[in-house]
């Protein structure tokens, strides 16, 4: 028997605030350029603001460029079903002692896992100062896809090992 705890989903809850933020400010740096143009502005507002608006072009697309080609590389790839398993106990389970140190470390078989601590687009992100339950010893059977040079944990189960019960009777 298993019982399922991480299983990735195709979306993790749409736009981040961070990224929303930073549309907001592109918007207005456009709408403030424009305002410049309009009203004549001098030469050093307009390569100013021409600028940072370039820089925010390419950040903004470097973020949507990203997040297309992890949600293909891993969310795509575990859904097609080009993924590892590994099953097995847990062991060398690292929690880190040094606060410049924030993700927990752990191995079944010869496989690595990082569980980082901080909710991630993919993967199982709890630690166990975080309410994570991944402890030595505990059989696991983990589905995980291996990008760039991590083993993204895309499905955790806890394997219950089921011992045998007696029945009693208690009808006389």
């Amino acid at each position: 028997m298993s019982n399922v705890i991480y299983d990735a989903q195709p979306s993790y809850g749409g736009l981040s605030p961070v990224f929303i933020i930073l549309l907001l400010v592109y918007a207005a740096l456009i709408i403030y350029y424009i305002y410049g143009w309009i009203k004549k502005a001098d030469i050093g507002f307009k390569i100013f603001f021409a600028i940072a608006i370039l820089i925010l072009t390419l950040v903004i697309s470097s973020s949507i460029y990203t997040h297309i080609e992890s949600k293909s590389s891993v969310y795509g790839k575990y859904k097609s079903g080009d993924y590892s398993i590994v099953e097995g106990e847990i062991y060398n389970y690292n929690i880190p002692a040094d606060p410049g140190r924030h993700s927990d470390v752990f191995y079944v078989g010869d496989c690595e896992f990082i569980v980082p601590g901080f909710t991630t687009i993919w993967g199982y992100p709890l630690r166990q100062k975080d309410g994570g339950i991944l402890k030595d010893g505990m059989r696991v059977k983990i589905y995980y896809v291996k990008y760039k040079f991590d083993n993204v944990m895309m499905r955790l189960e806890v394997l219950d090992e089921i011992e045998p019960q007696s029945t009693i009777n208690t009808t006389q």
